[in-house]
Parts: C-alpha cells; sequence; structure tokens
C-alpha cells in the first residue's frame, strides 16, 4: 500500500517509534501471556495426575540419631524399616485393603483381625483412616531382628479442610523380618513367642504353648489337662491375684481372671481345654518373666460349689510353671 499523503506520511515517520514499541509490546503480552497458559497447563497436568493417583505425601519425623532402647538400627535397616510403614499407611489412605492386608505378618492377621480382612477392615482403616492420614515415625524398642516404631496418625488438614475430634493416634508397629522381606504387626501387636512350657500335680497339668505380646499387655495360650476323676476350677476367683507372672526383678503381675466366664475355668475329668489369659504386663526388653503362678486351684468342683460358704473349701493345690 503506498501512502499519497504527505502530511499522513510524515506522521508517520515521526511516530514509527512509538508505533514500533507498541507492536513490541503486543509482542511480548502475546509471548508471556503464552508462557503462563503452557506453565499453567502443565501444573494443571501435575495436579491431576496427582489427584488420579491420590498419592498422599508422606510426613515422616526421624530422630536425629536413632537409638532404640537395646541397640542401634542400621542406616539402611532403618530405611527399610520406614518404607513398608510408609508403604502400609499410604495402602490404607487410598483404600487398598488387600494390599495393607498383605502387609501384614500372619499372627497379626490372625491374632488381631481373626484371619478376616474384613475386620481389618473394619476394626483398623475404617476408624483409624476414615480420612487422609499424615504420619510421624519414631524408633521405640528393638528385639532381636524385631523393630517396633511408635507411628502418631494425625489428620490431613490440608487434605480434608476441616478438624476432626479424633486428631491424633499413637500405635506401635513392629517390623518382623519373614523369609528376608518386611511384614508388619500392627494395633499395638507386638509379636508372638513361642513357649511350650508345663508343669504337673495331681493329675494336673498347665501347659504354657505361646503368649502374644501387646504394648499393654500379654496374652498367655494355655492347655489344661486334667487327667483326675474328679473336675476341676483352675482359680475360685474368691480372692484377687491369685494367678500372675513373677519377673527376674520380684515384679508381679496379676492375670485378668475375671475376663473369662466361671463355666469355662471348668475342666471335666480326663478332658483337656485350651485357655486364654491376659495379663497386665506393658511390653519391654528390660524385664525377664521367670514363672506363671495358678495358686488357688480346686481340686474337687463338684464338692466346692455345693458349699454356701466357699471360704470352707480348703482342698487346693498351687501349680508354678518356670519359663
Amino acid at each position: 500500500m503506498i501512502i499519497k499523503n504527505s502530511n499522513l506520511r510524515r506522521e508517520l515517520f515521526s511516530s514509527r517509534y512509538k508505533i514500533l514499541g507498541g507492536i513490541i509490546a503486543i509482542v511480548l503480552i502475546f509471548l508471556i501471556t503464552r508462557l503462563l497458559n503452557i506453565q499453567a497447563k502443565k501444573q494443571h497436568e501435575e495436579e491431576g495426575k496427582i489427584l488420579q493417583n491420590k498419592v498422599v505425601q508422606s510426613n515422616v519425623y526421624k530422630p536425629e540419631e536413632t537409638t532404640i532402647s537395646g541397640g542401634n538400627v542400621e542406616e539402611k535397616t532403618q530405611k527399610e524399616n520406614e518404607q513398608v510403614i510408609e508403604s502400609f499407611i499410604n495402602y490404607c489412605n487410598l483404600g487398598q485393603i488387600e494390599q495393607a492386608y498383605n502387609l501384614l505378618t500372619e499372627e497379626c492377621k490372625e491374632v488381631v483381625f481373626s484371619n478376616s480382612i474384613n475386620n481389618f477392615k473394619k476394626i483398623y482403616v475404617d476408624k483409624v483412616f476414615e480420612t487422609q492420614k499424615k504420619y510421624y515415625i519414631q524408633s521405640w524398642l528393638t528385639e532381636n531382628t524385631n523393630y517396633t516404631y511408635k507411628v502418631t496418625i494425625q489428620s490431613d488438614l490440608l487434605s480434608t479442610g476441616k478438624v476432626s475430634s479424633n486428631q491424633k493416634i499413637e500405635d506401635y508397629y513392629t517390623v518382623v523380618q519373614k523369609n528376608n522381606t518386611q511384614k508388619l504387626n500392627i494395633n499395638s501387636y507386638i509379636g508372638k513367642k513361642i513357649i511350650n512350657k508345663e508343669t504337673s500335680q495331681n493329675d494336673i497339668t498347665i501347659k504354657i504353648e505361646s503368649k502374644d505380646i501387646f504394648y499393654e499387655n500379654e496374652i498367655y495360650n494355655f492347655e489344661i489337662i486334667n487327667e483326675s476323676n474328679k473336675n476341676i476350677l483352675l482359680d475360685s476367683a474368691r480372692n484377687t491375684g491369685t494367678v500372675y507372672l513373677e519377673s527376674d526383678n520380684e515384679g508381679r503381675y496379676n492375670g485378668f481372671i475375671y475376663e473369662i466366664a466361671p463355666t469355662e475355668l471348668v475342666i471335666e475329668n480326663n478332658k483337656n481345654k485350651k485357655i486364654q489369659l491376659k495379663f497386665n504386663k506393658r511390653y519391654s526388653t528390660d524385664v525377664r518373666i521367670t514363672k506363671l503362678v495358678f495358686e488357688d486351684i480346686i481340686k474337687d468342683y463338684d464338692e466346692y460349689i455345693q458349699l454356701q460358704n466357699k471360704e470352707e473349701y480348703k482342698d487346693i493345690i498351687k501349680l508354678t510353671i518356670n519359663i
């Protein structure tokens, strides 16, 4: 196009720098806007990818020194242990029940959840992980190759947007080596210990098969064998503290005999019975249990039950099992 008007030509010539500056400004605005759009698109894609995968950012507390009662944990072992705990919690956060359940030991599945994945979901996941949670892992105790960690599980306010009335849960997770892989005991279950100790007197045998160790208590698994010709009562419950554990430092830990129905404590003549009994022994590597005592076993339950004044009955025996 040829501009014939000389005044217009002069005006355009004199304004050429302003026009050029305007064009450059428009180009810069276009480029900056495009760059911002590209960055926003990329950020949106990343956020969408995170949302799609529902990856929960872990919040892991690591002490400056990984010192555990009973010894130090090597850095490699510590990382492996933390990794299996993080994987378990992330599976729970994502609602991947089967994957989380498969990280548990067979003992934990049996003792805590009765070998039921539905129980695991109802008892643990639905209650602890009703919303997405963040967590902190702290070394606590080690025994042989089993490592117990205190795990603090808290509501993730950034993901939920609200304050929960149940913000903090403290649990104890124990990492157990199983066939060169790490498995977990959770819900404050530390693990099972095989004992296989027994004692006999007056045709009555008490065998301790094993115990299940929890953070707050221990549950002993017994078999009672009555080879006498009379029905017996394992404990009369006339007095408290007649079934107890003794430790090497003379500590005494009572059994919760009241939690067992009285009829369950009756063993018929020439019969065997399996019994579980809880004791108020908190988990510690500094205390060693040396014996278990039943000091009020009724030798003739049928005679005992007929008495109005149970204190009159004197035909009792005391059995002590050295552990």
